[in-house]
């Protein structure tokens, strides 16, 4: 589920998440506090990335046509090209992924 529970996965036990690449930094980081106990700190990271998790896993075509390019603008990789069968990403749809990660930097930064 790309870590759209992440936290709650966490509490219940779990030993962590298999994230897809878009946001694997923040992710990391978030796994990180909720172990060192910075909890509040955790949420607060979390609820910046939630909407766009939640965007991005409205299927598992949704995520590779939209995370993939998230992915390439946060590794500086240029043009994404898709394979067939693939979804194409349509305006709305870049537009929104751009609402919900425009604050997320170059990967590793």
């Amino acid at each position: 589920r790309n870590g759209v529970d992440l936290i709650d996965t966490l509490h219940a036990g779990f030993a962590g998440v298999i994230p897809s690449p878009d946001a694997t930094d923040v992710q990391a980081r978030v796994y990180d506090l909720v172990r060192a106990g910075e909890q509040e700190e955790a949420e607060r990271l979390f609820r910046e990335i939630a909407p766009l998790l939640g965007f991005l896993m409205l299927s598992i075509d949704h995520l590779l046509c939209y995370g993939k390019r998230l992915t390439a603008r946060r590794l500086g990789l240029g043009e994404v090209h898709d394979r067939a069968p693939a979804d194409a990403p349509t305006a709305y749809g870049l537009e929104t992924l751009e609402r919900w990660s425009r604050h997320l930097g170059p990967m590793g930064e």
